[in-house]
């Protein structure tokens, strides 16, 4: 039986070179025992593309279409979100795949180098307002009161912005409370949904009932 369930979605990133292929979809499967008799399942998605200018962002195949709207009106050169239940024991598990804090995190870097902080601003929060509604989570509760800007903490893990790290917004909702509300249009954004592949073990009531999940 396996007990707890780690999900990631990612976005590696658009390169600006021409290409044969322009898209590509890879998903990988990760099974590690843990302590304890649990299971740590990591599934990554993986959709890489490139382009020749940020038109073609608006006519993809295997890039969801909502995703690449929000690339091309946000100007966002890259984003990480994550929705997070359960308290990882790094006591006994050691170190997951990847971190994630409890709750909602997000943080983004914007291309646009002529930008003001208060236009930054506006598209950090039309972006996380859009995902909300798209993941079906509360980050329209996101705005200045609770948004940083780290400076030395983040660094892209994908692409560099041309404008380093003046750009890049964070946030954090520790009181989120993650469902299958939010399982269900995640698996969409998916080239195959959960029809097939990986994305077909992917029970919403199963992995909601794990003792951890992100």
């Amino acid at each position: 039986m396996i007990n707890k369930i780690q999900i990631l979605f990612l976005i590696l990133g658009i390169s600006v070179n021409l290409s044969i292929q322009k898209e590509e979809f890879h998903e990988e499967l990760f099974i590690k025992p843990l302590a304890n008799g649990f299971v740590n399942t990591f599934f990554q998605f993986t959709t890489r593309w490139s382009m020749d200018n940020r038109e073609e962002l608006l006519h993809t195949k295997l890039t969801p279409r909502p995703i690449a709207e929000i690339l091309y009106n946000y100007d966002v050169k890259e984003l990480h979100i994550s929705l997070t239940q359960g308290l990882w024991r790094y006591e006994s598990w050691g170190y997951p795949v990847v971190d994630s804090a409890p709750g909602a995190e997000a943080w983004a870097w914007f291309n646009g180098q002529n930008l003001t902080e208060a236009e930054v601003n506006t598209q950090w929060k039309g972006l996380t307002s859009t995902f909300g509604g798209i993941l079906c989570a509360s980050l329209n509760n996101i705005d200045a009161t609770n948004t940083v800007e780290p400076k030395f903490s983040f660094r892209p893990r994908f692409v560099a912005p041309k404008n380093g790290n003046e750009f890049v917004k964070y946030s954090t909702l520790p009181r989120e409370n993650v469902c299958t509300e939010n399982l269900t249009p995640w698996k969409k954004l998916l080239p195959c949904s959960s029809e097939s592949g990986f994305a077909s073990l992917l029970n919403s009531g199963f992995v909601h009932n794990t003792n951890f999940h992100s």
